[in-house]
């Protein structure tokens, strides 16, 4: 059979053709893969930097709250500080009001007792002697409670007597050696060694507190015939400090 004019070539157009577009494809295909590899691959590294941004967003929201409670706590401890510097402010105000009450008290009482005295013209029953007394109202306390002592050994209705009855009559004891024999008591009571609280309360009382061995020396208002020896373990504080304060009334007050 004859073939068409023109029909010659026309098998290997049709070829070229398709082999073009398969690599146009091919071509498209290619560039595809590699975009979606690039997207996979950034893909990935995002998901690398949101992981490592969360981690760090966790680690900042401790350390927020970690200041956070430090915060609290620093405006507590100065609310604190505060409060208690307001106490003890208000307290000191307390303490030299009332001391300036008490010296005003103690300057009036002078000028009466001054004035009692320019205006007294006879002679005392008794005077003083050379003794000061270590603490206010020592001696006229410890000379009415030996006159009242003595009462008891006195005879009945008899002159001496009278005289002793009529004088503890018009003179009242101040109290103050019985508050003296109260307080070391209180402050030897139970003592089991020699610490700051003690001797504090040794030297408010009027003792000088001087370590000697294992022991210490109390000496009373710079007076070395009122010494006392304290042991430094509380040897004595079975029987409550009783022995060292009897000693010390005993001798002393």
């Amino acid at each position: 059979m004859p073939r068409t004019k023109g029909s010659k070539n026309k098998p290997k157009t049709m070829t070229a053709d398709f082999a073009t577009q398969i690599a146009e494809k091919q071509s498209a295909k290619e560039a595809l893969a590699a975009e979606i590899a690039s997207i996979t691959a950034n893909i990935d590294t995002l998901k690398a930097d949101l992981k490592e941004k969360k981690t760090a967003l966790k680690k900042a929201e401790k350390e927020v709250a970690t200041l956070e409670e430090k915060k609290a706590k620093a405006e507590n401890e100065v609310s604190e500080v505060y409060e208690n510097f307001s106490d003890e402010l208000e307290e000191k105000e307390r303490t030299i009001k009332e001391l300036n009450n008490r010296v005003i008290a103690l300057q009036a009482e002078n000028q009466g007792l001054r004035a009692k005295y320019e205006q007294v013209t006879e002679i005392p029953l008794i005077y003083y002697g050379v003794e000061d007394e270590l603490y206010e109202g020592e001696i006229k306390d410890q000379i009415l409670e030996m006159l009242h002592n003595q009462m008891s050994q006195v005879k009945k209705k008899t002159r001496k007597e009278h005289i002793l009855q009529d004088i503890l009559e018009c003179n009242e004891i101040t109290g103050a050696v019985d508050k003296k024999r109260k307080d070391i008591k209180r402050i030897l009571k139970g003592y089991t060694k020699v610490g700051d609280s003690l001797k504090c309360d040794l030297k408010a009382y009027g003792f000088a507190i001087e370590k000697e061995g294992r022991h210490y020396k109390l000496i009373y208002k710079g007076d070395s015939r009122y010494l006392f020896t304290m042991a430094a373990s509380g040897s004595d504080s079975q029987h409550g400090g009783g022995n060292l304060s009897a000693e010390i009334i005993r001798d002393m007050l």
